[in-house]
């Protein structure tokens, strides 16, 4: 795949999670993908190394904790081989009430047209404040 493929194929991702079709996301992922969400879990419960099934729990997860989902909007992609960097600004309503606007620096690996490995970095604070606290 080229990197305008790649490209594309994160900016579907992005629709896909902000429809809230977490499953067609989610099959965007190899078997077995890795995703690693900055942040100690012992601070940050969302933090860490999670295998593709686990993900796919957390993400299912977001329903509750946003119930109108959130909206990720991609700002920047810069895509080189197999690699795409995507800034992305992350917003929604949390269920208790409480805005979340975050930005976001995502890094897919993409192998055979699936995302081999994915990397968040985002202000775990304000994650933690908006939907954990």
């Amino acid at each position: 795949m080229t990197s305008t493929d790649n490209k594309a194929l994160v900016d579907t991702y992005f629709r896909h999670f902000t429809a809230g079709r977490y499953d067609e996301a989610l099959d965007m992922l190899a078997p077995d993908a890795t995703v690693w969400i900055c942040g100690k879990p012992d601070r940050f419960s969302l933090g860490g190394v999670r295998s593709k099934a686990q993900f796919s729990e957390q993400v299912r997860g977001v329903t509750n904790a946003v119930p109108k989902g959130l909206t990720l909007h991609p700002t920047k992609l810069i895509a080189e081989g197999e690699w795409v960097v995507a800034e992305t600004d992350v917003s929604g309503i949390s269920a208790n009430g409480r805005t979340y606007e975050n930005k976001y620096v995502f890094i897919f690996e993409i192998k055979n047209g699936r995302f081999k490995t994915l990397k968040e970095y985002l202000d775990t604070m304000h994650a933690k404040e908006t939907f954990l606290d």
